[in-house]
């Protein structure tokens, strides 16, 4: 799990960084609780924008969980954006879950010109 977030701090940083200002979309199963990773809190401090919380937010709702699962608030699945991607952020739905997983996929819809 050390070198999982110590990768993900490397690629955000880097990210940030080399591609200058051009909308960035990362996403993928992080396959852990935001709430337990200090580098994905730190980059959603700064510069990374979580596209389901942002839209929920935005439209006055919870954000969904992406498990399938009863009483259950876990998000596993992020999409997270740069600032510039965010800026063309219309939608982050939560979908059904995957046949034969538990796991829900996200989908988002970007305008970006």
């Amino acid at each position: 799990a050390k070198y999982r977030e110590e990768l993900l701090h490397y690629l955000l940083h880097r990210l940030k960084f080399e591609l200058g200002d051009v909308p960035v979309a990362v996403m993928g199963d992080f396959n852990t609780d935001e709430t337990r990773s200090a580098t994905r809190r730190r980059a959603l401090q700064t510069d990374w924008v979580d596209a389901a919380a942002f839209c929920a937010r935005r439209d006055g709702v919870q954000v969904e969980s992406t498990l399938d699962r009863t009483n259950c608030s876990t998000r596993v699945e992020r999409v997270r954006l740069n600032n510039i991607a965010a800026q063309g952020l219309e939608h982050c739905g939560v979908n059904e879950a995957i046949s034969g997983s538990d796991h829900r996929c996200l989908s988002v819809t970007l305008n970006i010109p």
